[in-house]
């Protein structure tokens, strides 16, 4: 049975604790797959026959059993929150985004200001007959690329 041996394959991984499991190979690991080293307690029963003719069913079944007893699982009782909880989790977490907010709109006013203050150094340069530093020039052209598709600096000039 296909299911039944891709089940033995994801349990000998497990035990082995390789990080890549054959879970998805079968309806039947991908049913049983949150028991496998999640949040559930698993429970197997093993049956094996008395008789000589079924020794090697039997024999596989006991080593699927130590297989299975050697996949650690780790369940964690699930919490919630109250309501109250909720809220100053929320109140944090807008509170936070507040401040990235605003400090990315003093980086970016910063910037602005760099800007105009390297377009108004390169015009009058220009305007007085001389010529920007290739420094400087380098340095605008870079900015203006980063920049010449935002909408928010149209109003500075890239000379």
């Amino acid at each position: 049975n296909k299911s039944l041996s891709v089940l033995s394959n994801t349990v000998r991984s497990l035990a082995k604790g390789d990080k890549e499991v054959p879970g998805n190979q079968s309806k039947l690991t991908h049913l049983l797959r949150p028991s496998f080293g999640g949040n559930y307690k698993t429970t197997i029963i093993l049956t094996a026959s008395p008789s000589s003719y079924n020794i090697g069913e039997t024999i596989s079944t006991i080593r699927f059993g130590k297989a299975c007893s050697c996949i650690k699982n780790f369940p964690v009782a699930n919490s919630f929150c109250s309501p109250e909880e909720y809220k100053n989790k929320l109140a944090l977490l807008q509170t936070e985004y507040e401040t990235e907010r605003s400090q990315t709109q003093n980086k970016e006013a910063e910037l602005k200001n760099l800007m105009q203050k390297l377009a108004k150094e390169c015009q009058s340069l220009k305007d007085h007959g001389g010529q920007p530093s290739p420094e400087k020039e380098s340095l605008w052209e870079s900015i203006g690329n980063i920049v010449k598709d935002d909408e928010n600096y149209d109003e500075v000039a890239v000379i």
